[in-house]
């Protein structure tokens, strides 16, 4: 049978309340004082009280260095959670925005019947560039842990893989073939986001942020799986109210 660990902590106010009112305090008082200091002994004496008031001292230190290092390790870890909870808000709203610029491009793409002279395919890729840019400012290994860091590296990857495709549409916006690049990309970066989402929000200490476009999200990722003949089905975007 294994024992449980046992601790306990003696703080510097408990030791000075129990010098203060121990029979012994009085004791040492009393014979500082009746103590006939001529005598051969004295001197042994004097060192015995002095070694006990030595060790006391030493303890007193002891624990007053452990709770300050103990204080010192709350305020650091403190201060990295709240770090790493910024970081993933920084992120949370990065990915939002590409979450939502997907799903306007996407109503654009299949809901216009002229799209070629509504939306400039160039912009858009530079507009994902940008996005790429926002996202390869931030450090993978400054993340708290490998389930994180890989719904981090899946944004990333498809984002930059969204824009190919979005540049691919862009040579061929001339002619009807643009649109299963469109679809691509932005299925891509769709799923990223919300495997970013449904990754992090357990992590949070508070609700992440929702999107407009949530309930649009799942009408054009069903509308992506029928045109892209996939057998997937979108039933609910994580970043709903």
């Amino acid at each position: 049978m294994l024992f449980n660990k046992s601790t306990f902590k003696v703080h510097r106010r408990h030791v000075a309340g129990f010098l203060l009112a121990s029979p012994l305090t009085a004791l040492i008082g009393w014979w500082a004082l009746g103590w006939s200091w001529e005598s051969p002994n004295a001197p042994a004496w004097v060192q015995a009280v002095g070694s006990i008031a030595a060790i006391l001292a030493s303890i007193w230190i002891a624990n007053s260095k452990d709770e300050r290092d103990e204080n010192r390790r709350r305020f650091e870890d403190k201060q990295a959670q709240e770090k790493i909870r910024t970081r993933l808000g920084i992120i949370n709203e990065t990915v939002k925005d590409i979450h939502d610029f997907s799903v306007r491009l996407l109503k654009s793409s299949c809901g216009l019947g002229v799209f070629a002279s509504k939306v400039d395919l160039n912009q858009v890729a530079r507009s994902i560039e940008n996005y790429c840019e926002q996202l390869n400012k931030l450090d993978v290994l400054d993340l708290p842990n490998e389930v994180i860091a890989r719904a981090f590296l899946s944004v990333w990857g498809n984002v930059r893989e969204a824009q190919v495709e979005v540049r691919i549409a862009a040579a061929q916006q001339n002619s009807e073939d643009y649109r299963p690049a469109i679809d691509s990309g932005c299925k891509r970066i769709l799923e990223a986001s919300h495997y970013w989402y449904e990754t992090v929000g357990p992590y949070m200490g508070k609700p992440l942020a929702a999107s407009r476009y949530a309930d649009e999200c799942v009408k054009e990722m069903q509308q992506i799986y029928v045109r892209m003949d996939d057998l997937k089905k979108a039933e609910c975007c994580p970043l709903k109210k």
